[in-house]
């Protein structure tokens, strides 16, 4: 359990209310009552939280990280990343190598390199003025706890829980005779966070990733309605957003039993964020059902290249109605400027390439074209 923020010898101060000792101590008891080994460290980086640590270890807790007195933000922040960073690395080292290292970090690096703890204080290179203490239950425990040493009773049910994960999935996508379709599709309050000089479209989202509108005009929930109407197809579709990768056997999980067979519909803009590019890229390193980028005749020329931009690791990506059906990219698409030519791609590779029978007559499918050319006109665009 990790605290970084203020606090003081009896308390974690939140945003909107003081977390009381105490009431940190009842939910450690807790969640130790209900799995003896969940806690091997608790850190509590904020300012003089070291009269806490005694009732913690007490309770059951194996490592205690806390300070004796007020700390620097920047150096609080910068401690706890070099703590983590040397603690993971490979799950071999202990939380005392860890914590060693971290200290020394701060205590001995060169000035032209990183702030120094030295500089705060005025006192070079003195480790028993340093402000954060490692507390142990049992003396020496901290240097037989790895990250390695944690998990390894652990492994049998996280693979268990992984191959669940996978079909949960699987089992929405192919719950009945369906297109299963995956939308990578962010929020509004999402693209807020993002620096200023990014050209994001506002208008085009809302408060879910449902209410993404590829087009500007109906949202991409009401324009998949629309298909699976003129198509006489039915969809099942799964929304992805910020989406947590697991580890190396879900994504290979993830690569065999989904995007085979699945079509994956992008907001190129939602890749400005990792875990949405690191989701993405599952598609880039397998056969796939069909991966489609709608770009709106309605962007401009900047937006246009920013979504290009962001395609740049996806090595084999190339404008698919040129290349279509090619191996192992069964359909990519990155220029997909209006929705008749959404439905028209989703209809290829329902019936071309995934094997869906259409019940729809060529009889229908002329006079839909002729009634999408009336609405359209003599657009460049299409």
């Amino acid at each position: 359990f990790h605290y970084s923020g203020h606090a003081g010898k009896d308390s974690l101060q939140l945003e909107d209310v003081n977390l009381q000792g105490k009431t940190l101590l009842t939910l450690v008891q807790e969640e130790i009552n209900a799995n003896p080994e969940s806690l091997a460290l608790v850190f509590l980086n904020g300012c003089a939280t070291k009269a806490q640590t005694e009732a913690l270890l007490e309770a059951g807790v194996k490592c205690v990280i806390a300070t004796d007195r007020s700390i620097d933000d920047e150096l609080a922040k910068i401690f706890a990343i070099k703590f983590y960073e040397t603690w993971a690395g490979k799950g071999e080292t202990s939380i005392l190598t860890a914590y060693k290292v971290a200290q020394a970090f701060l205590t001995n690096e060169p000035k032209n390199k990183h702030i120094r703890w030295c500089e705060q204080t005025g006192i070079e290179n003195n480790t028993d003025s340093f402000p954060w203490g490692l507390y142990e239950r049992e003396e020496g425990i901290a240097n037989t706890i790895t990250l390695k040493s944690i998990a390894k009773d652990d492994t049998k049910e996280t693979h268990q829980n992984t191959l669940q994960e996978i079909q949960e999935v699987k089992k929405i996508l192919t719950s009945k005779k369906a297109l299963p379709i995956i939308i990578l599709a962010s929020r509004l309050q999402d693209y807020q966070t993002l620096p200023t000089d990014i050209p994001i479209p506002w208008q085009y989202y809302g408060e879910s990733p449902l209410e993404w509108k590829p087009y500007l005009c109906d949202n991409i929930e009401t324009l998949l309605q629309e298909f699976e109407q003129k198509s006489n197809l039915s969809l099942n579709v799964y929304y992805i957003n910020h989406f947590e990768m697991r580890d190396e056997e879900w994504e290979n999980n993830f690569r065999q039993d989904i995007c085979p067979h699945a079509i994956c519909i992008a907001d190129a803009f939602a890749l400005n964020f990792k875990e949405n590019q690191d989701f993405a890229m599952l598609f880039n390193r397998c056969p796939v059902g069909g991966f489609l980028v709608p770009i709106a005749h309605t962007f401009t020329l900047e937006q246009k290249q920013h979504c290009a931009d962001k395609f740049k690791g996806f090595k084999e990506l190339r404008p698919s109605w040129q290349k279509k059906f090619d191996k192992p990219y069964m359909f990519i698409d990155l220029d997909i400027p209006h929705k008749f030519l959404l439905f028209r791609r989703l209809a290829d590779i329902a019936f071309k390439h995934l094997g869906f029978e259409t019940t729809v007559s060529e009889n229908h499918l002329t006079a839909t074209l002729q009634q999408t050319k009336a609405k359209v006109g003599k657009s460049q665009d299409l």
